[in-house]
């Protein structure tokens, strides 16, 4: 597959566009420069899911689900994508997995944990009002437009704290990192 800044690059068959997976900005294509709509899941275990929803039903596609030994070498090996590039921003280790909501341009990085141990977190991303909650049903976090009579769900995306600074323009965290970026 393809790589846009050292995340995954789709293709859409029906027109040809290139899409990061990262922004779910069009690339290439017909439809470069417009972006997908992000559509909110959960991001949680398999267990949660069956205690939140016991009646769901999936395939059984005998395929192994773990890990490939790959994808286990690169987690722990220190390098940021296969470009070569690194990240001078040191408010989290390159490799730090955090969630995040973003809104054109602008994201906001947080880790699941610190969602569950604080409660809601009320923040502003591109003007707009959200909460990040904790779902302890699903054990997952879930993020919302606020005030309450506006909601609506918003994506939570996971990915590594190298690709969030390389694919938006302004990635804010919560709680204040102790570390500060680069100049």
């Amino acid at each position: 597959g393809a790589l846009w800044r050292d995340t995954l690059v789709l293709k859409d068959r029906e027109t040809g566009t290139y899409w990061s997976a990262a922004t779910g900005l069009g690339l290439a294509g017909p439809l470069a420069g417009r972006r997908l709509d992000a559509i909110p899941a959960a991001y949680t275990d398999a267990a949660a899911w069956r205690r939140a929803f016991p009646e769901s039903l999936y395939p059984d596609l005998g395929l192994p689900t773990s890990v490939p030994l790959s994808m286990r070498i690169y987690g722990a090996s220190p390098w940021q994508g296969v470009s070569g590039q690194k990240t001078s921003d040191r408010r989290h280790p390159a490799k730090k997995e955090l969630l995040s909501v973003a809104a054109g341009d602008e994201a906001l990085a947080f880790n699941p944990e610190e969602v569950r141990r604080r409660g809601p977190v009320h923040a502003t991303l591109r003007g707009r009002s959200i909460s990040i909650e904790w779902d302890p049903a699903r054990r997952a976090v879930r993020a919302w437009t606020t005030p309450p009579e506006k909601r609506r769900e918003l994506a939570v995306v996971p990915m590594y704290w190298f690709a969030l600074v390389r694919h938006f323009a302004v990635v804010r965290t919560f709680p204040a990192p102790e570390r500060t970026p680069e100049k």
